[in-house]
């Protein structure tokens, strides 16, 4: 991939990092209007106020819906929450940060990991473990994930048993350094080098220049 196309990518991500963009808590959902809603113990939903963090997740529906021009049909909406506007983001930040790409590949590929898979293993875009540059796509998952993997991220740093990593919709460090889900960093392990129950390296994708608008 090229270099520059790389850095412009790269920084793109960075600059929503920056915004301290989070998820909303837990039992808090965006609406179609950005709009952030609090659902109670009897299921029923009101709208969030700053007492109760009606200040956060707004950002999601503006950073990918309007930034890749998200259609409200996109079957990426989580089915659980699809009323409401509920993003499954984390390929479409990806897609988002690579607004080069190719519209297709962005709005259809890569947002999903059965997808990536369907369209990039055996080709040239599947790339081997040991070979991931910054800018690649990282897929994560663990063993009881599908065989496509779980979770969509884009690499910044290899190291020989980690990738630092830059992705949205995880738990991580957010722009202020603080520790939360959102548009995060991570180190990401290769398998044989995770702890515990931390998901690892699954696969890595890296999109050829004839995909690029």
């Amino acid at each position: 991939m090229n270099a520059e196309r790389i850095e412009r990518m790269i920084a793109r991500a960075y600059e929503a990092h920056a915004m301290n963009v989070v998820e909303p808590p837990r039992n808090m959902y965006v609406n179609d209007r950005g709009e952030l809603l609090h659902k109670d113990r009897a299921g029923e939903y009101y709208e969030a106020t700053a007492e109760n963090n009606g200040h956060t997740g707004a950002e999601i529906i503006r950073y990918i819906r309007e930034g890749l021009e998200w259609p409200k049909d996109t079957p990426y909406l989580n089915s659980w929450n699809l009323k409401l506007g509920g993003f499954s983001w984390c390929g479409a930040f990806a897609a988002w940060c690579d607004i080069e790409l190719r519209s297709d590949l962005r709005k259809k590929v890569l947002p999903s990991t059965y997808r990536l898979w369907e369209h990039c293993r055996g080709t040239e875009r599947e790339i081997p473990l040991d070979q991931i540059q910054r800018g690649d796509i990282v897929v994560i998952g663990k063993k009881t994930s599908k065989r496509w993997g779980q979770h969509i991220t884009r690499a910044v740093e290899v190291t020989p048993t980690h990738v630092l990593t830059i992705e949205g919709n995880a738990h991580g460090r957010l722009g202020d350094g603080s520790w939360g889900e959102g548009v995060v960093t991570r180190r990401r392990p290769f398998k044989g080098h995770q702890e515990g129950r931390e998901s690892w390296i699954m696969f890595a994708y890296r999109f050829t220049d004839e995909d690029y608008q």
